[in-house]
């Protein structure tokens, strides 16, 4: 996006959609920050869940606003704030901890995704949840086993548990006899 235009294929003027310049600045400001870029996995993942959560009529209605409307134009405000959620330290924290009862987080996931999803009748945000909650079940699968073997959980698919305060360095242990410098 630059200069109020979507990029993607042939411009498209945003002045009549200001929901997808916030989102660019969310996303600037908040996403790339944390390393999350748009063709990151979970930027694609939020992009699902915006896709398969979102109503007929509001995608019909935003497609009204813009003179070349575009799937993943129409369904940005979604996905940025799905990808926000998704890395967010504090939903990380909780929705992934193995030690939180399973219908606990899963309720959890349930009112986050559908509170980012617009609430029109003909919305499958369910479809969304279901993919989170894949997610989810995968992440805590992960954080327990790492820590049956006593390791640091390595998130290859998501690129998310470093956000998490699962997987943080461990301090290094002093040997004795070897003078430190406070580094």
């Amino acid at each position: 996006m630059s200069h109020k235009r979507w990029l993607d294929g042939k411009q498209v003027a945003l002045q009549a959609f200001p929901e997808a310049l916030a989102a660019e600045r969310h996303l600037r400001r908040v996403l790339v920050p944390r390393g999350v870029v748009v063709e990151s996995p979970v930027m694609r993942l939020a992009e699902e869940c915006a896709i398969v959560g979102i109503s007929r009529a509001t995608f019909e209605e935003r497609a009204s606003r813009v003179t070349y409307p575009s799937p993943p134009l129409l369904i940005y405000p979604e996905t940025v704030r799905m990808a926000r959620l998704l890395t967010r330290r504090s939903f990380l924290d909780l929705v992934c901890d193995p030690g939180v009862p399973g219908r606990q987080r899963r309720f959890l996931v349930e009112g986050e995704v559908t509170r980012i999803l617009p609430g029109e009748r003909d919305t499958e945000a369910w479809r969304a949840v279901n993919r989170v909650w894949a997610m989810v079940t995968d992440l805590s699968d992960l954080i327990r086993d790492a820590a049956l073997v006593d390791r640091l959980p390595e998130d290859a698919q998501y690129n998310v548990l470093r956000l998490s305060r699962f997987v943080v360095e461990r301090p290094v242990e002093p040997v004795e006899g070897v003078p430190t410098f406070g580094w």
